[in-house]
């Protein structure tokens, strides 16, 4: 993978339009749209470096975590962590640097089990953008098949770029998404809702 490869892929993530129920935070029309998508450049940059074996699909960006920094699975909070792929030496920037950063719980849960596991797989999601409910921005609803559909042109592409060894569905969403696709892929229950200990299971298993 290339630079050329790498901003064409970021390039294409700004076209889609947000709507009503759907924020895509990479386009131009959305507040620090550049810094998110520097932020994520910064990702797939050292994710290259990082070659990982497994990705981790999760479901959707949710309003604390992705939506705000524009890296699949992070929060600001994380980001200011110097352990990798994160940290401000890497270069990451915060959209709001006057207030405190915020927290993801799942997010929060996968990297603390990923570290301590040791490995550092590529996460994205099954829908790239952030789903919402009518009028309620900071909120967080499931990605419809619709959506799903939408997001696997990324998904496809992220996973022909990086060519893992193992596809991962972190929850049920990301597996409707890998089945649509029909593509094998491993499945482990996701950390929200009471599936830390699940969670932490899948990932032991996956490398065990």
């Amino acid at each position: 993978m290339n630079n050329q490869k790498i901003n064409r892929f970021i390039q294409r993530l700004g076209k889609p339009m947000p709507s009503s129920t759907v924020d895509n935070f990479y386009h131009k029309s959305s507040e620090g749209y550049f810094l998110k998508r520097k932020n994520l450049r910064i990702y797939l940059h050292k994710m290259i470096e990082l070659q990982p074996k497994i990705i981790l699909v999760g479901e959707a960006p949710g309003y604390k975590g992705c939506k705000l920094t524009g890296v699949p699975f992070s929060s600001e909070r994380l980001m200011l962590e110097e352990q990798l792929p994160f940290g401000q030496s890497i270069g990451y920037k915060l959209l709001a640097q006057m207030r405190k950063p915020t927290s993801e719980s799942s997010a929060t849960i996968l990297w603390q089990t990923i570290w301590k596991a040791g490995i550092t797989p590529l996460c994205w999601n099954a829908f790239p953008f952030h789903p919402h409910h009518h009028e309620q921005p900071n909120s967080n609803r499931k990605p419809t098949k619709e959506e799903r559909i939408a997001g696997s042109y990324f998904l496809k592409r992220i996973i022909h770029l990086y060519k893992p060894d193992k596809v991962v569905a972190v929850g049920q969403s990301a597996t409707d998404a890998l089945e649509l696709l029909k593509m094998e892929h491993q499945h482990i229950r996701h950390p929200s809702y009471g599936g830390k200990r699940d969670f932490e299971d899948g990932i032991s298993n996956l490398i065990g």
